[in-house]
């Protein structure tokens, strides 16, 4: 199993000999038994660029507030074009976790609050043949370390990619049931939001490699990601509200068929 990430145009696609070749417009010919071609999306850039707002990568760049060039305009999501992890270059990560991320810090900090965004995990998860494919972080890094486990009878394929003894990328191919239905996937990725430096695990790994759990609960990650959704202590007002004014809704006699007791 191989994979080639370019930013090069696909100029055609072309049958050879039972096979299929990828010409690109710098001149690259790739042979391949399946072409997948994933276009994603593209922002409708207009408004912000006739307003001069800052632009880079095809959005609308933003600072780790995600405050754009005028401190009173924040933009989030597929748009932004802001800090991610493993890289200090801004990039659009138009997925909806990272939306998500966007929307709770643009809205805090738009209502007062002082909150710091760490920066998106790029991430891909998809079905494909039969089999689920999830990919985190940067799962393409030819200089990464990888760790790589395969077994073609069972449809297994695995790889974490690693720099030092910090994992940075990861692969998962498989059934359901060896891929979206453990928390193996969820681990790992809770390993690489929190930058956790597994030190003495990463040999651990080496030789289990179906043990995530261990060097997970070992790292206390659970304690250390939690952090950043949660406020730490019983839920109250945090006073996301311009001014501090607390709305008053009125309540109608429709709610009680939501809230109501029997």
């Amino acid at each position: 199993m191989s994979y080639c990430s370019t930013r090069s145009t696909v100029k055609a696609i072309r049958e050879s000999g039972g096979a299929k070749v990828v010409e690109l417009e710098n001149g690259v010919r790739l042979d391949a038994d399946l072409v997948i071609l994933a276009i994603g999306v593209k922002p409708n850039m207009e408004l912000a660029e006739t307003a001069g707002l800052r632009t880079a990568e095809g959005g609308i760049l933003v600072n780790d507030h995600l405050q754009t060039n005028f401190p009173q305009i924040y933009a989030a999501g597929d748009v932004a074009c802001g800090p991610v992890y493993y890289s200090d270059t801004p990039q659009i990560h138009a997925i909806h976790p990272t939306a998500v991320d966007h929307g709770r810090v643009a809205g805090a900090n738009m209502a007062g609050q002082d909150v710091a965004y760490r920066g998106s995990l790029l991430m891909n998860v998809l079905d494909i043949c039969g089999l689920q494919n999830v990919a985190y972080g940067n799962w393409l890094d030819r200089d990464a370390e990888e760790m790589v486990i395969v077994n073609p009878d069972a449809y297994i394929y695995r790889r974490l990619m690693w720099h030092g003894d910090e994992i940075t990328g990861a692969m998962f191919v498989g059934r359901a049931n060896d891929v979206g239905m453990l928390t193996d996937i969820g681990m790992v990725k809770g390993i690489m939001q929190t930058r956790t430096k597994l030190g003495p695990w990463k040999d651990f790994l080496r030789e289990n490699p179906f043990d995530i759990r261990r060097a997970y609960v070992a790292n206390k990650v659970a304690s250390t990601l939690v952090e950043t959704t949660l406020v730490g202590h019983p839920s109250q007002s945090r006073q996301y509200h311009y001014g501090g004014v607390t709305p008053g809704p009125q309540v109608g006699p429709g709610h009680a068929v939501y809230v109501g007791g029997r």
